[in-house]
């Protein structure tokens, strides 16, 4: 819910930094799929830095790196 509220308050494009993850799970790529849909639901550009190669691997895995920008 703080991610989509401060997603509502940007007013361009939003980087996630995700550098300090540790441990991801399904949770966490949810979470970011629905941030993404939030962010393009707003036309806001959202971008996520420092991908852990366990949450990268989890997306690709799932179909949704493209969707989330980590397919590059």
């Amino acid at each position: 819910e703080r991610g989509t509220a401060l997603l509502q308050a940007a007013s361009g494009a939003v980087a996630v930094d995700l550098g300090e993850v540790t441990r991801s799970d399904s949770v966490a790529l949810a979470l970011l799929v629905a941030w993404t849909r939030a962010a393009r639901g707003r036309s806001r550009a959202l971008t996520f830095h420092n991908v852990t190669t366990q949450l990268r691997a989890m997306a690709q895995v799932s179909g949704v790196d493209r969707l989330l920008g980590l397919d590059g």
